[in-house]
């Protein structure tokens, strides 16, 4: 509908004035975030939706909803419901540079409308000389049936359009006290539903309750200031300022609006959305090497699942689901492009936010630098990567436990006097999860200080019998042989067994027969049986082959100690076979000896 009155509404409460707030965050929303997805996206559709059923929602109990606009700002029923700044991005902005004086939403309101409203907004973002079009003759030709508009005419007017109330250089102490004073008028006058950035030192937005999240995100305009009042020095800053917001990616800016709109929503499935657009935040910040605006992302999301306030409690899953994706190496592999491939060096505070982003992430993301670490520069990032992999260690060693074997030796080595400060009880998972890196020198190590702590598990090692490492393998098998332990015995078994063919290296197979033998049972009987006599079937009477095998199977028949076992070795001392006969023989003079 083109220009019209300004019909009565009801009087709401403050309830209904949150609702209103809640609105207006979600249309400066739908401008700022509109470059990051087509109008036509499903999650961009879903936000529309959002905002239409809110108004919808808000029409049920009033007649209409009337939003005033003012520099910069949205003002509903006298109380200032959004504070913009000028920026083309900004919904209040954007409206008042076009002489949109007043907005009129009305019961029987249609998608269709806000779908075309937001368009229009969104379509004169940029202020083109050389057009006619605006906001306000764009609105014209919609001829919407339930949003009326008032326009004013900018032609006619002298004054500016730009509230440069926040911009200062250098203000005195008396002009300090002013504002502080003007800013507690404003606190103790009653609630303020516009947006209001709040960050600590390191640039985080803090949200302390669902009830002010719509104060976050960004800056009060003061009030009473004037753009022709302006010094030399205040004009050429604000030519710089503007110049930098116009070269601007607005990565930050996106951030900010994001997880102002995480915090007032309060649906789940709104969460769900804004958080995949937060972790395509996140992903594009990896890829493009911008650490500080990914950190922000992680600690504010940080912040606010770790809050007492009971709806963002509820969020605590849906952000913890985020940090577990984005930990993962599919979601990590521009890291490796990062750390093999940068064409330049970072910045020393883009590094610096990175090592931090990455101790926030869950330990998933030591599977991505575990295997990273054998191919950074170790002279540049080794002293870091080390730092990381111990932070995680001293939470749970079995973090570290669960990547050892793929860390590069030169960390593995560097790990192992951290590794022995911890208990013992949690360095040991470590230590034998590093018996099967792929270093020779780092199992020895690693092995060695188990055997010295008395601390092999020899269930869990007994496939070090296999170790290309001969001084491994010998240790191994010689623990192996110390006490009975069934486990170990089938373990042996399956061993020799899959190494029946394999008689390269006779003191190897000799050695596990040994071990068999000491630590074996009756059980073992029918299988060394089988070895010692295999191959001698008619036909096969002079076959020979197998030595090893035989003269091992003998010795540890011998080395069960049990009566049937030592009648089996006698009874081979008269086998047709010589290479039988031969190894019962050495077997009992070895056992007599």
């Amino acid at each position: 509908m083109a220009t019209g009155s300004h019909s009565g509404t009801l009087v709401t409460g403050v309830s209904d004035l949150r609702t209103i707030g809640t609105i207006v965050q979600l249309l400066a929303g739908a401008i700022k975030h509109h470059t990051l997805y087509p109008e036509d996206h499903s999650i961009a559709r879903q936000h529309i939706g959002k905002i239409f059923d809110n108004i919808c929602t808000f029409l049920k109990n009033n007649t209409t909803l009337h939003l005033e606009i003012g520099k910069n700002t949205i003002v509903y029923d006298g109380d200032v419901v959004y504070q913009g700044k000028p920026d083309e991005n900004d919904i209040a902005f954007l409206l008042g540079r076009d002489g949109v004086e007043w907005l009129e939403f009305s019961r029987d309101l249609e998608l269709w409308e806000i779908q075309s409203l937001l368009r229009v907004i969104n379509n004169n973002r940029r202020s083109d000389m050389e057009s006619d079009s605006t906001i306000a003759t764009d609105l014209w030709e919609q001829d919407f049936p339930h949003i009326e508009y008032k326009t004013i005419n900018l032609m006619a007017m002298d004054l500016p359009l730009l509230d440069l109330g926040s911009f200062h250089v250098a203000p005195g102490p008396e002009t300090a006290q002013d504002e502080q004073a003007d800013r507690g008028e404003r606190n103790a006058g009653g609630q303020d539903y516009s947006s209001r950035e709040s960050e600590e030192d390191d640039g985080d937005i803090i949200e302390e309750s669902s009830e002010e999240a719509a104060e976050i995100g960004l800056a009060l305009t003061a009030p009473g200031s004037a753009l022709w009042n302006l010094t030399e020095v205040e004009q050429f800053k604000l030519e710089a300022m503007v110049s930098k917001a116009e070269n601007s990616d607005e990565i930050e800016s996106t951030i900010e609006i994001l997880l102002i709109l995480l915090l007032i929503q309060n649906d789940n499935q709104e969460a769900v959305d804004i958080l995949a657009f937060l972790q395509d935040r996140f992903l594009y910040c990896l890829q493009q090497h911008q650490f500080k605006y990914a950190l922000k992302i992680l600690r504010t999301l940080n912040k606010i699942a770790t809050t007492q306030n009971k709806r963002q409690k509820q969020l605590s899953p849906l952000i913890s689901e985020l940090f577990q994706s984005v930990s993962k190496p599919e979601s990590l592999r521009d890291l490796d492009k990062f750390f093999t491939e940068l064409d330049k060096p970072a910045q020393d505070n883009e590094l610096d936010a990175l090592w931090t982003l990455i101790r926030l992430l869950p330990p998933d993301v030591l599977k991505t630098l575990a295997p990273l670490s054998c191919k950074i520069d170790m002279q540049r990032f080794g002293s870091d990567f080390l730092a990381v992999f111990e932070h995680y260690c001293e939470i749970d060693s079995r973090y570290l436990a669960a990547v050892a074997e793929e860390i590069d030796a030169k960390l593995c080595l560097l790990l192992f006097p951290v590794i022995q400060r911890i208990r013992m009880d949690q360095a040991i998972p470590v230590l034998s999860a590093m018996t099967r890196n792929a270093s020779p020198l780092v199992r020895r190590k690693a092995f060695q200080l188990l055997v010295d702590w008395d601390a092999v598990d020899i269930r869990k090692l007994i496939p070090l019998i296999d170790d290309p490492d001969e001084t491994i393998r010998g240790t191994i098998l010689s623990l192996a042989g110390k006490r009975r332990n069934p486990t170990v015995e089938r373990m042996l078994c399956n061993h020799l067994q899959e190494h029946a063919e394999d008689t390269g290296d006779r003191e190897h197979i000799l050695a596990c027969y040994y071990a068999l033998g000491r630590s074996g049972s009756a059980q073992s009987i029918p299988f060394l049986k089988k070895n010692l006599f295999q191959g001698s079937k008619l036909g096969t009477l002079f076959a020979t082959g197998g030595g090893a095998h035989k003269e091992g199977a003998a010795r540890a028949l011998m080395d069960l100690r049990i009566l049937e076992a030592k009648r089996i070795v006698q009874e081979g001392t008269r086998h047709i076979l010589p290479d039988v006969r031969t190894a019962c023989r050495k077997a009992l003079r070895k056992r007599h000896g």
